[in-house]
C-alpha cells in the first residue's frame, strides 16, 4: 500500500494507476492519482506513492534502466521488499 520516501539513480521511474486511489509525494508536495494516471519521475527525482480511499491498489511500475541504485530517504530497505504471488504478479510487501 505504500513505497518509503526514496529516489533511483540513472533510472526514470513510472507509474500506471489501474485500479484504486494514491497519493504521489515529491519535493512539490503531495497530489491525488485515480485510475487511468500516469505519473513519471525523472532519475534522481525524490518520491512516494501511497494507497489512498481504504482500497488496494493495483498499479503498472516501470523503471528504464532498471540498473540504478535506489536510495530510502525516510524509512528502510524492507519497506521497499517486492515478492511475487503465484509466480504471476509482483506485490510490494
Amino acid at each position: 500500500g505504500k513505497s518509503p520516501y526514496h529516489y533511483h539513480e540513472n533510472c526514470e521511474h513510472f507509474y500506471f494507476i489501474m485500479e484504486g486511489n494514491a497519493t504521489v509525494t515529491t519535493e512539490e508536495g503531495t497530489r491525488d492519482v485515480e485510475p487511468g494516471a500516469m505519473v513519471f519521475f525523472p532519475a534522481e527525482e525524490k518520491h512516494r506513492l501511497r494507497a489512498a480511499g481504504g482500497k488496494p491498489l493495483f498499479y503498472f511500475e516501470f523503471q528504464a534502466p532498471n540498473e540504478g541504485v535506489t536510495h530510502i530517504l525516510d524509512g528502510t530497505k524492507e519497506d521497499l521488499v517486492w515478492n511475487r504471488v503465484d509466480g504471476k504478479v509482483w506485490v510490494q510487501t
